[in-house]
């Protein structure tokens, strides 16, 4: 039988209204993400290209239940596991392919992303809201949604002026982990303040971001073994009832956070019973043969600090000042960007300042104008919120010191769900001081009574409205941003005129390196278009971009395929050069720069 003690948030009856406001809140900003995506989402075609192609082979066999890993690493295996493709596939399978309400697959997947992403935003509020009474939640959710529409819109436009160009709701592997990231954070703050009920969602989001990313167990596991460890010692120290263990006390929490487990494990378990040479086996290969590079303490932490500007160093998608550990250019970017940096020292200190306050709990069940404005329970919530994000925070910069290459930026988009974590703790704070606190008291006092003035009452809505006039203004950082209108036209055009020139089965695709992008998207075309093809195996990453299944060895491609029709995906000096030597080819345009050659069938 699960229990409610001092520890855990507020009475269980409020579990079920928490379960509905925390369900309208996802289904609202779900609708106002796709409202906002209306026009790329309802009427635009989309045809990917490069990693978005090779992420969406693999949701084809998800659709069709056929073993699928995560999406490929450019080190020579595949991220953990592919949560993500399951829910891009259903989501493919149900807006495309079964109610045909978008003209092309990509479309629906992102339908599934804005869904997952709300949702976990939602939960992450509610999770906190939880915590507070109704008064003071009402302030926290209105401050935290117009601290989201600041905070993701500079996001967006971080995203924007990356070299990708992703846009904040891009489907692009490094975007997605924000939000399941975010939620795992607090899920966990409030598991180790005692809030068992919130294990199964700590779990869940646990689950997805480790199957997003090789390096994220590196985060879930030194994390989860914090925050359990804190929730069995709070249990046992606590009046929790049947003996304070937390199994005990919340029985059917944990048992499904195991059923998650178990679920997110399959995957990765059918890989290892059924492949050659298992995903795992090739992780833990390159991490003892292949591994060790170290970016030196100093520039980690700079690399972090670095998020908080919300803005690219300028170049591309690196950091040169921490590649080359430039002093003065590091020093000159962070002198330009004080402003950012003194508000965020706002946001972390004055918190800590608040909580520093003993509550007398008497004089809040008197309703007291005197009491403070934090319970014990909330106190130890925030402490554990503190406790997790810095965590993070240390835990990030162990990351940006061992990760492997260029300090990228897609390397730690994660980080900007610590930064809204902070933003979360100033939130609650903010929102208790205004409701139970010294602004409540200012507000009494000017009223000449001790009931709210009007304005305190409609304070929440007015924040609201605020939230959402920014979302408004800043729509367009909230928007998909697909690729060139133009180039997708052109290639569309060519593959369908390429098609009905050559109806030679198999095909092999053969490619200059610099075309690999747009060679991914003409084999997710014919694949979708019930075409057999293949290509051709002389780098590391093909088998894993396209498919182990789908990659020949160069030299064997004469003998196993001998009458396939070639397709060669080339840059324009190369078409003009086949053209030279042989004849009867059709060469098409299938970007600006890069063409596609074949030989029509007689």
């Amino acid at each position: 039988m699960q229990t409610n003690d001092e520890s855990g948030p507020l009475k269980s009856e409020g579990l079920r209204s928490w379960r509905w406001s925390t369900a309208v809140l996802a289904v609202t900003i779900f609708a106002a993400v796709l409202l906002n995506n209306a026009r790329p989402i309802f009427y635009v075609s989309h045809y990917e290209m490069g990693d978005l192609a090779a992420n969406s082979l693999q949701i084809i066999r998800a659709k069709h239940f056929a073993p699928v890993l995560g999406n490929y690493s450019r080190f020579g295996f595949y991220h953990p596991g592919p949560a993500f493709f399951y829910v891009y596939a259903a989501s493919e399978a149900l807006f495309h392919d079964a109610l045909h309400v978008v003209p092309t697959p990509l479309n629906a997947q992102l339908i599934g992303l804005y869904a997952l992403s709300a949702f976990f935003f939602s939960a992450t509020l509610g999770v906190i809201s939880r915590w507070l009474d109704s008064e003071a939640a009402k302030w926290f959710l209105s401050i935290a949604l117009l601290l989201a529409a600041w905070h993701f819109s500079a996001v967006g436009e971080f995203y924007n002026l990356n070299f990708a160009r992703p846009g904040l709701f891009s489907i692009w592997p490094p975007c997605v982990l924000v939000f399941p990231f975010l939620c795992f954070l607090i899920a966990a703050a409030s598991v180790a303040a005692g809030g068992g009920r919130d294990l199964p969602l700590m779990t869940l989001a646990a689950c997805f971001v480790v199957h997003s990313h090789v390096g994220m167990p590196l985060f879930v596991v030194p994390i989860t073994l914090l925050v359990y460890g804190s929730f069995l010692l709070r249990l046992r120290h606590g009046r929790s009832g049947e003996g304070g263990w937390p199994w005990r006390a919340f029985p059917r929490a944990h048992w499904l956070a195991c059923a998650i487990i178990v679920l997110f494990l399959v995957p990765i378990v059918i890989d290892l019973l059924t492949a050659t040479r298992s995903n795992l086996s090739l992780i833990i290969d390159h991490l003892q043969n292949g591994y060790g590079e170290r970016k030196g303490l100093l520039r980690s932490i700079f690399y972090f600090m670095h998020f908080a500007a919300y803005t690219p160093y300028p170049n591309s998608n690196t950091i040169p000042a921490f590649e080359n550990f430039d002093i003065r250019g590091t020093v000159a970017f962070f002198i330009t960007h004080w402003r950012a940096y003194g508000l965020w020292i706002v946001v972390i200190l004055s918190p800590l300042l608040l909580l520093r306050a003993k509550f007398n709990f008497a004089a809040f069940r008197a309703k007291s104008q005197n009491a403070n404005f934090t319970t014990p329970k909330l106190r130890s919530f925030l402490i554990r919120m503190y406790l997790v994000v810095g965590f993070a925070i240390v835990l990030t910069i162990v990351w940006g010191h061992i990760q492997e290459g260029p300090m990228y930026y897609f390397n730690a988009h994660f980080n900007f769900a610590v930064y809204y974590s902070l933003l979360l703790v100033f939130a609650v704070t903010l929102a208790q001081s205004i409701a139970h606190g010294k602004l409540a008291r200012l507000a009494a006092l000017s009223s000449g009574s001790p009931s709210r003035p009007s304005l305190m009452r409609a304070g929440p809505f007015l924040i609201a409205l605020a939230a959402v006039a920014l979302f408004a203004r800043q729509a367009r950082q909230f928007r998909y941003r697909p690729q060139d209108s133009e180039e997708q036209h052109i290639f569309a055009t060519t593959m369908e005129r390429a098609l009905k020139s050559d109806s030679i089965q198999p095909k092999l695709l053969s490619f200059e390196g610099q075309a690999w992008a747009e060679t991914v998207g003409v084999a997710l075309y014919l694949q979708r278009a019930g075409a057999n093809w293949y290509v051709a195996d002389y780098a590391v990453p093909i088998p894993f971009i396209f498919g182990r299944d789908r990659a020949i060895p160069d030299k064997e491609t004469a003998l196993r395929l001998p009458h396939a029709s070639v397709w060669r995906i080339v840059s324009a000096d190369s078409s003009h050069n086949i053209m030279a030597r042989e004849q009867e080819l059709m060469v098409l345009p299938l970007t600006k720069d890069i063409y596609l050659v074949i030989r029509p069938s007689p």
